[in-house]
């Protein structure tokens, strides 16, 4: 748990900071919302995981790493050096919702292998 606020202290103090060269609109800043708001939405996913079945834990955790995301977006509203991105929470929910359901895919693949179910699949397909 201790990880977990670091990690979101440092997403916190990532979106408050002032910033030179990077536009909002600069394909570089909406990959990098994706990429840190989907570790956001697998950080809540590990620690949800325990407490509730995988597809509740999956939607529980794109929500909580969206919000969290548009509170930054909401506190950036208010700094004048920052400034609120509809694209940037657009990107915020895109990443926590793609590694969200790879992560779910994963853990239920590797739920099943460690269960013993066969795959689906034929051999040789």
């Amino acid at each position: 748990m201790v990880l977990t606020i670091i990690w979101l202290l440092i997403v916190l103090f990532l979106s408050v900071i002032p910033v030179q060269g990077l536009q909002t609109e600069h394909p570089a800043d909406k990959i990098t919302h994706f990429v840190i708001y989907g570790i956001t939405a697998i950080i809540f996913f590990r620690i949800l995981r325990t407490k509730m079945p995988l597809v509740k834990t999956t939607v529980v955790s794109i929500i909580f790493a969206s919000l969290y995301g548009l509170a930054m977006e909401l506190i950036q509203h208010e700094l004048p050096w920052r400034q609120f991105s509809l694209s940037d929470e657009a990107s915020n929910f895109s990443g926590a919702l793609v590694f969200s359901v790879i992560y779910a895919i994963r853990e239920y693949n590797r739920k099943r292998l460690k269960t013993g179910v066969t795959s689906i699949y034929r051999k040789g397909d």
